[in-house]
């Protein structure tokens, strides 16, 4: 009879072990997909590289350079009519943030740089926004876009913290920001 309890308490000390093992894996295996997700993004569709984009003056932007710091990544366009609001916010809310620790691009979806340029004239200047050129729209595709505009914001590990579909909530960012940078 004592050997059977011994072996019933041997059995079931394995299964627990078993099933901490298993649920390590699961929760490691979920972080590392987050982090091929990121880098998905960051990466070149062609060959893997960093993916780069331009700046208006045809100045080299990569989201590489900016790990180490919060990232704010809106998509926009000119033909959506959603995108002139979120563009003001963005500014609005990046002029009062830290640029030695909170950056924030605006990613142009497929647009000529004449287009992007035309539709940056009708705006106030967007103040501490970097607005980016993605012929490819790359970005857009890697990020699994289906709303415009979107909002990614990457900690400074360049993890996902957030994906905002649609016009983005100026307090839910701040408060996301806030959050990252305690």
């Amino acid at each position: 009879m004592l050997k059977n309890n011994k072996f019933i308490v041997l059995t079931l000390i394995t299964i627990l072990i078993c099933l901490g093992i298993y649920t390590s894996y699961v929760v490691y295996k979920k972080n590392t997909a987050i982090n091929e997700s990121t880098k998905n993004i960051f990466a070149d569709s062609t060959d893997n590289a960093v993916a780069s984009y331009t700046d208006l003056n045809g100045n080299v932007i990569s989201l590489e350079q900016y790990l180490g710091k919060i990232l704010i990544v809106t998509s926009w366009a000119s033909w959506s009519p959603f995108s002139k609001d979120d563009l003001i916010s963005l500014s609005e809310i990046a002029s009062s943030q830290d640029s030695n620790k909170v950056v924030f691009i605006a990613i142009n979806r497929k647009e000529t740089r004449e287009q992007a340029q035309r539709y940056m004239n009708i705006l106030p200047e967007l103040n501490s926004v970097i607005v980016a050129l993605d012929p490819t729209d790359h970005f857009y595709i890697s990020m699994g876009g289906y709303a415009m505009p979107e909002t990614i914001i990457y900690n400074q590990k360049g993890d996902v913290v957030n994906h905002i579909r649609g016009v983005i909530n100026r307090d839910e960012l701040k408060s996301t920001i806030d959050k990252i940078l305690k």
